[in-house]
């Protein structure tokens, strides 16, 4: 894949390199043109004109270099793992769906339209109801489950669900059944704000995030607790609620 520019979408495919490419040629206010054949396919599919960024690309790459806000998502299962991020800044957003490495899409949306895109990244929709006894229910672990159900190799992250599966309480029979049998993904978004001239290294302003195991028969959430952590089944409602509160204050990403 090299570079497919759709100017009416304000979208664009980007194979490996030309992502890093694009930022570098106006990072700092000038052209570090460090790969002329990249540069070259740039121009040549109309991402690059002669003054700048094409227009329908421009308040993507301003939001990209001049960043309030990053919102990363990561969405794990048995067959594969994905990742995507989001740059914030005042009203408009980038997104990026892809690895640096292996290339991906960047298109530009509005803020107020993140919920939603995360929303059908993730596949958020209607579950089975959970019983009032289901809600009482919780899974008490560690975060090394966590961290393999959302990482490393596909045999980890089921290991991982394995694990899962072995603690849950008999309310959650069904859900564990589909954790053993594969019938699962999970997923961690994460947003932080920065302060408006952040220096290098330094700390973030502020930050929310959301870990959710998805099943056919329902969702869990996880909260820490004292040192170690719980998972307890959430509606979809109460998930989207928490996918939304992942906006920054609109105070934190003003120009």
């Amino acid at each position: 894949m090299g570079v497919e520019f759709d100017p009416a979408a304000g979208t664009v495919r980007l194979g490996p390199g030309y992502f890093e490419t694009l930022l570098d040629i106006y990072r700092d206010g000038r052209a570090r043109e460090t790969d002329p054949r990249l540069v070259a396919v740039l121009r040549d599919a109309g991402v690059l004109g002669p003054d700048g960024p094409h227009p329908a690309l421009a308040r993507t790459v301003r939001v990209l270099l001049a960043e309030r806000a990053r919102l990363r998502t990561q969405l794990a299962g048995p067959q594969g793992r994905l990742e995507s991020s989001c740059w914030m800044l005042g009203e408009d957003a980038a997104w990026w769906d892809g690895d640096s490495g292996d290339g991906g899409t960047l298109s530009a949306l509005a803020v107020d339209q993140v919920p939603a895109r995360l929303a059908r990244l993730v596949g958020l929709g209607p579950r089975p109801a959970w019983t009032p006894t289901q809600y009482a229910a919780s899974v008490h672990t560690r975060r090394h489950v966590v961290d393999a159900i959302l990482g490393g190799t596909p045999a980890n992250r089921q290991e991982g669900a394995d694990m899962l599966a072995h603690r849950a309480p008999e309310p959650l029979a069904a859900l564990a059944a589909d954790l053993r049998s594969g019938e699962w993904r999970a997923w961690h978004a994460e947003t932080v704000w920065y302060p408006p001239h952040p220096e290098p290294g330094g700390p973030h302003a502020g930050g929310r995030g959301v870990v959710v195991v998805d099943t056919s028969h329902g969702m869990l959430t996880v909260e820490p607790e004292g040192a170690g952590l719980v998972f307890l089944p959430a509606s979809p409602t109460q998930v989207w609620r928490r996918v939304l509160r992942l906006l920054p204050p609109a105070a934190e990403i003003a120009p």
